[in-house]
């Protein structure tokens, strides 16, 4: 029995394997890089609004403080603007109970 050869030529397992294997070594890489970047741009958004809201909670606080000062030194001052800033978020009815909160 006589076997022919043929003349085609193709990859091997071995090949085809290691072609696999760089193809994901060069894809997964700049995708984890870039899963990372998200991640942290997202966690860096986050810290910004949460710095904004403490500073706004400070700068109420520091308004509250103001407004006790200023009534009792300026009996005569206008109400609406002594206001206490919690004031704002109160049910119109005075029942102590708070709206428009988070």
């Amino acid at each position: 029995m006589r076997y022919f050869r043929s003349q085609q030529e193709g990859f091997s397992l071995v090949e085809t394997l290691v072609a696999i294997t760089i193809l994901l070594i060069v894809v997964v890489g700049p995708m984890k890089i870039i899963i990372s970047a998200s991640n942290s741009t997202s966690f860096s958004g986050e810290q910004v609004v949460a710095f904004f809201l403490a500073q706004e909670g400070a700068e109420i606080a520091q308004k509250a403080r103001d407004d006790l000062v200023l009534r009792k030194f300026l009996p005569t001052a206008d109400s609406e603007y002594l206001a206490s800033p919690w004031d704002k978020f109160k049910d119109s009815s005075n029942s102590g109970t708070y709206r428009r909160c988070f």
